[in-house]
């Protein structure tokens, strides 16, 4: 308010308000495409205030780096307390664990998943470092003795909790931060003088440190895996629920699935189960991808790596200490959510979802303040070294966007029946998903209201035939139709397609189930662990309706599965 009363803007310019509008207008998007617009609002007003912060925390100039880390501290302590009071410590060994899960006080307040405690408490507790150790002479004097016992029990309570939710996941992502300035210190050691010219290409050697460590982590051997214990929908492995991620992305690329979309998505069309099953894919930039699309995804892909950018270059080229040391914190708080969000989700998950852009922020606050930039808006700077960059922008942004232009005239039908596809997706979820999770199978019913969604499946059909995402969910229509023989016939086409994809692959067993065709619907359940049970109960459901003969089909089927099953 008081820069708009100073005839300044609103808020502090930075090097990414033009990418972060996109994203906000991908955010309205996904509100509008989502299914649950209450869980929608909500998530929404949470991403604005992430970008509140971020540009509360850009706008800080140095002066006020040892606030902003106490109060991050604080934030750190606060989650640490409510871990504490709302963690399940039934299986934690130790006598004191059972006695604190008695005695604490009850609240009834939904406990946070422990590994999305680490990880905030990590990134909050990175940037509260600098802080804490820019004080540690006053805290280490005679006449602060209580504010040093306050001090030490708040550190004894974050360490408690982070030692209590630690992970691989978390200690991979520290690992990678130390590597960072490991790196630096070798290339700026004097003991390796042929290596020191490397300083000046520092951005780009983090670069490809962080792409080989991504690579580790999803394609390398040894990446570590997340298994659910319940595992009758798959393996539940992070390799597994990543590729399965993406294929919900590939049905929602352009315009998202929306804000909070991943449950129902994932349940309904991946599984083939109408229950909640997972809240989000464990990857941070892949649920963006999916809920707010592509553009979204990218977006906050390009935020955080040119974060990491802009971060090395300040290291790189500032002469202040002080501002080295910030922004080489900062940048342990980037790498560490880059690598750990591609294991957990806890900056789009819940309340999480406030800290978004905090790493982003406190990023800026170094940039910002090594340019020289914190008191006005940011400009195209008019160094020979500048201008070439922005030179060389230029012409990639020009590279990329005549491919793109390309690329779209030369598959415009392709592009089109993915356009159409996408908005079929998100009319069929309003309708199929609206309550969910509702526990129960969507009836026939409902086809009057799946009329707009069809019309889009069949108008994206129409421009490619072979469309994966127009020919699965024209298939499911066909069955909610009980036109089973139109059914296979989308839904074959669309294994053909992808054949790894569970949803197809359950939905196509189930028609050759009830059109008898019990030989080949076994090829396809045999792979479906829950067939045998579901199928006890399609028993029941047709003969209630009427439909002896599926009765009968979906009894057989069941038993030939139970048969194969108790085999050695």
């Amino acid at each position: 308010m008081f820069r708009t009363i100073a005839g300044k803007s609103t808020f502090q310019r930075t090097l990414f308000d033009w990418p972060i509008a996109v994203f906000l207008l991908t955010v309205c998007i996904g509100y509008w495409a989502s299914y649950d617009k209450v869980a929608a609002w909500n998530k929404a007003w949470l991403i604005v205030l992430a970008v509140l912060l971020y540009y509360a925390l850009s706008a800080q100039p140095r002066q006020n780096l040892i606030w902003v880390s106490i109060i991050f501290f604080l934030v750190g302590i606060s989650v640490s307390v409510f871990f504490f009071l709302t963690h399940d410590f039934s299986q934690t060994p130790g006598r004191l664990a059972l006695w604190w899960l008695h005695t604490r006080p009850q609240y009834g307040w939904r406990a946070i998943y422990h590994s999305y405690v680490s990880g905030v408490l990590v990134i909050t507790m990175l940037v509260a470092s600098y802080g804490i150790w820019q004080i540690r002479t006053f805290l280490l004097s005679r006449h602060s003795v209580l504010l040093r016992l306050l001090f030490v029990s708040g550190l004894g309570i974050v360490m408690g909790a982070f030692l209590l939710t630690s992970s691989r996941g978390i200690w991979l992502a520290l690992a990678a931060a130390l590597g960072i300035w490991i790196l630096w210190k070798v290339i700026t050691s004097s003991r390796f003088s042929a290596i020191r010219r490397l300083k000046s290409v520092f951005p780009f050697i983090i670069l490809i440190y962080l792409a080989m460590l991504i690579f580790l982590v999803y394609i390398g051997p040894g990446g570590p895996d997340y298994s659910s214990e319940q595992n009758v929908y798959g393996s539940n492995t992070r390799s597994e629920l990543f590729l399965r991620g993406v294929f919900v992305l590939e049905d929602v690329p352009i315009l998202g699935g929306g804000l909070n979309s991943f449950p129902g998505l994932y349940s309904q069309y991946m599984l083939g189960i109408p229950i909640f099953y997972f809240s989000n894919s464990y990857n941070l930039f892949l649920d963006v991808a999916i809920e707010q699309g592509m553009v979204g995804g990218l977006i906050l892909i390009l935020l955080y790596f040119g974060s990491v950018w802009c971060l090395s270059k300040t290291i790189v080229t500032t002469q202040s200490a002080e501002i080295r040391s910030f922004s080489w914190l900062s940048l342990f708080t980037l790498v560490v959510v880059i690598i750990h969000g591609m294991l957990y989700d806890y900056l789009y998950n819940g309340m999480g979802v406030i800290l978004l852009l905090f790493p982003l922020g406190v990023s800026m606050i170094g940039i910002l303040n090594a340019s020289g930039e914190n008191s006005r808006p940011v400009r195209i700077p008019a160094s020979g070294l500048e201008q070439n960059n922005a030179k060389v922008i230029s012409v990639s942004v020009f590279a990329v966007s005549t491919v793109l232009i390309t690329l779209l005239v030369t598959n415009f039908n392709r592009v089109r029946a993915i356009w159409y596809a996408n908005l079929g997706v998100i009319e069929m979820a309003q309708v199929e998903l609206a309550g969910f999770p509702t526990d129960k199978w969507a009836e026939s019913a409902i086809l009057p209201d799946l009329e707009t969604a069809e019309a889009s499946f069949r108008s994206a059909f129409n421009f490619d035939p072979i469309n994966r995402t127009a020919n699965h969910r024209l298939g499911l229509i066909a069955m909610l139709r009980r036109d089973f023989d139109s059914a296979v016939e989308y839904l074959e086409f669309a294994h053909h397609q992808t054949p790894e994809h569970r949803g197809i692959i359950k939905a196509l067993g189930y028609c050759y189930v009830w059109l008898g065709d019990i030989d080949r619907a076994q090829m396809f359940l045999s792979e479906i662990p829950e067939a045998a049970h579901e199928l006890d109960v399609y028993d029941w459901w047709w003969s209630d309706r009427g439909r002896d003969d599926l009765s009968a089909n979906a009894a057989l089927m069941g038993s030939r599965l139970e048969s194969a099953t108790s085999q050695p």
